[in-house]
């Protein structure tokens, strides 16, 4: 049985440990803290985000790919992680030539345009979900050949004859696998060694959702199944059940009550509650790293010494594969769709590690290759070494 080391117990990382245990992998997961689920551990439920653009451009492509994944694996083979996933669908507010425009590539049952009951016109995603990190971090361990190891702060991963040696920051070893995935966020991009001028520079944006609930309990408390109300914007999330009232918002609570999911007729006591400043807690602020061209970083480690060793040539004929880590996988940089992103980027890591066929077509993956800023630093280095020649001529 093969052995795959997961650096990072956030999304990403339960993500890849779900798609090799159905791979028949021994999957070890290594968090440097004390619980699992990353920056969003301390959230009920988080929401898909998809979104299109007029000139379907990579990053709508991915999105809509990412989807279509979510649905295939909820029917069939990942059907345990189903609890972790409450379809409720989503708008994506915008008028109503644009959204035109935005579905015309997309097939109708991912996405169409549609009128909310609020009178907005959008981009409707029926299959667009919320999902619950603690129960699909749940599930994900309850595989087979699954374990978690808490507390561990890795400081390396060297290459061994067989595969890679992970390394803690005390120097003692703490495991040996044939596939390292590096699912740790900004920490990813420094076990591979690369520097700035490697991957860009890097944005950390602050997250925090403001929670309330009618009931008194905890707002954190996982939900379980509750009832959700279709997200009719990008500015929150409604959850209802009985006895209880969820609200998730990264503005203001008053857009929901504005937009009347909160009946003052139906049920006035919690209309009332929600108005006052008092119900509402914070969450703790989380960081999402983003990438300058807002797409996540997939696919094996560049190999940093043998790009330099081949530079010229790489620089000079733009069809050389560049040179990888084979076996050595990033997976960072979703920004807020790790939701979605994470999912298809393990689904991408576990079908090249067990030589299966490419998940999507190569210049989607070219276009979230971790060597691509690499590869455009190189060529417009050749290009301007070309224009000094010609001006000394």
């Amino acid at each position: 049985m093969k052995q795959v080391v997961i650096i990072g117990g956030g999304l990403a990382g339960c993500a890849s440990a779900e798609a090799f245990s159905r791979r028949g992998w021994q999957v070890l997961v290594l968090e440097a803290r004390d619980r699992l689920g990353g920056a969003v551990a301390g959230l009920p439920l988080i929401a898909q985000h998809p979104g299109l653009t007029p000139d379907f451009d990579l990053r709508s492509r991915l999105l809509v790919q990412a989807m279509q994944l979510h649905g295939r694996l909820r029917a069939g083979p990942a059907a345990d992680l189903v609890s972790a996933f409450e379809v409720c669908g989503r708008l994506q507010p915008m008028d109503r030539a644009r959204a035109e425009r935005c579905v015309a590539p997309v097939d109708r049952a991912v996405a169409r345009v549609e009128e909310s009951p609020q009178g907005d016109w959008g981009v409707w995603f029926p299959d667009c979900a919320a999902v619950s990190p603690r129960r699909w971090w749940q599930a994900v361990q309850q595989r087979l050949g699954v374990s978690v190891s808490m507390g561990i702060r890795v400081g390396r991963v060297d290459a061994t004859a067989t595969g890679w040696r992970v390394v803690d920051d005390q120097g003692n070893n703490v495991a040996d696998a044939d596939v390292v995935v590096l699912a740790c966020r900004e920490q990813a991009l420094t076990l591979a060694g690369m520097q700035e001028a490697d991957h860009g520079r890097l944005r950390l944006s602050a997250a925090r959702v403001w929670l309330a609930r009618a009931d008194g309990g905890p707002p954190d408390e996982d939900p379980g199944h509750p009832a959700l109300l279709p997200m009719t914007s990008g500015r929150g999330l409604v959850l209802t059940r009985p006895g209880s009232f969820w609200l998730r918002s990264e503005e203001v609570h008053a857009h929901w009550l504005q937009a009347g999911e909160a009946d003052s007729d139906e049920d006035p006591d919690i209309r009332a509650f929600l108005e006052r400043p008092e119900s509402w807690q914070p969450s703790a602020i989380g960081e999402r790293l983003q990438l300058r061209d807002n797409l996540p970083m997939i696919g094996p480690a560049p190999d940093l010494a043998a790009i330099a060793a081949r530079a010229d040539n790489l620089a000079r004929n733009d069809r050389l594969p560049m040179p990888q880590r084979e076996g050595l996988y990033l997976l960072t940089g979703m920004a807020g769709r790790g939701a979605l992103y994470a999912a298809i980027g393990a689904e991408m890591i576990a079908a090249r590690a067990c030589g299966e066929p490419d998940v999507v077509d190569a210049r989607l993956a070219a276009a979230v290759s971790p060597a691509r800023f690499i590869k455009r630093r190189l060529q417009r280095a050749w290009s301007g070494r070309g224009k000094d020649q010609g001006r000394s001529l």
